[in-house]
């Protein structure tokens, strides 16, 4: 599972391919996401390996613009992954337990039925605010989820208790001029590393983007 989600992760930037990206939305009590739209992009064919990779855009970034700007259309296509990505717009939809958790959980019951998605654990990737998203959405329901990554992000969820005695493998990477979100990240990496976790941190030229 591991190499899997680090191999998608990493060679995304260098794969394209012709989107087949469908649209629907679901209903949901935050004011300014009544009408939530998520967008979907089916691989060539859905097998029973294929899993939901869930793909958090920046901040209030749509879900078309998401699965654009990642580019793992290629590597969906190779894995039987379908990708999803929500269209978040404030109403603090980055802590999952006031309504956004249960709007993606939502989503992902439709495709699962719709397209004959078996149900599996999730990937979860994202940048910047969509990696503040992926590791809170993680912590609120890690058994949801079979790996997950994150880029440039400044915000994690903090350790508590025992809930994560066998942590999910991760991949966080950071911009080595993103100098706040780099600590951030990096201290984050070694904590997670001492409750068991099997994670992968890379360091990048550039800043946040």
């Amino acid at each position: 599972m591991s190499r899997l989600f680090c191999l998608l992760v990493l060679a995304a930037a260098f794969c394209t391919g012709a989107a087949k990206v469908e649209t629907f939305t679901v209903a949901t009590s935050a004011p300014n996401n009544r009408r939530l739209e998520f967008a979907v992009r089916l691989p060539e064919r859905i097998t029973p390996q294929s899993r939901i990779m869930v793909l958090f855009g920046g901040r209030n970034w749509k879900a078309a613009q998401t699965l654009k700007a990642y580019r793992f259309d290629r590597l969906a296509d190779r894995y039987g992954l379908v990708l999803l990505a929500p269209s978040f717009f404030n109403d603090d939809y980055w802590e999952p337990e006031k309504w956004s958790g249960r709007a993606l959980f939502d989503a992902v019951a439709r495709v699962e039925k719709k397209y004959g998605v078996p149900q599996k654990q999730m990937l979860y990737f994202g940048y910047s605010a969509g990696g503040q998203c992926v590791n809170l959405f993680y912590n609120y329901a890690p058994h949801r989820v079979g790996a997950w990554g994150a880029h440039g992000c400044g915000v994690y969820f903090p350790f508590r208790g025992n809930k994560f005695t066998r942590p999910a493998p991760a991949l966080l990477s950071c911009g080595l001029g993103d100098d706040v979100r780099f600590e951030i990240s990096r201290t984050f990496a070694f904590n997670y590393r001492e409750k068991g976790g099997r994670l992968l941190w890379l360091t990048l030229p550039g800043g946040h983007e």
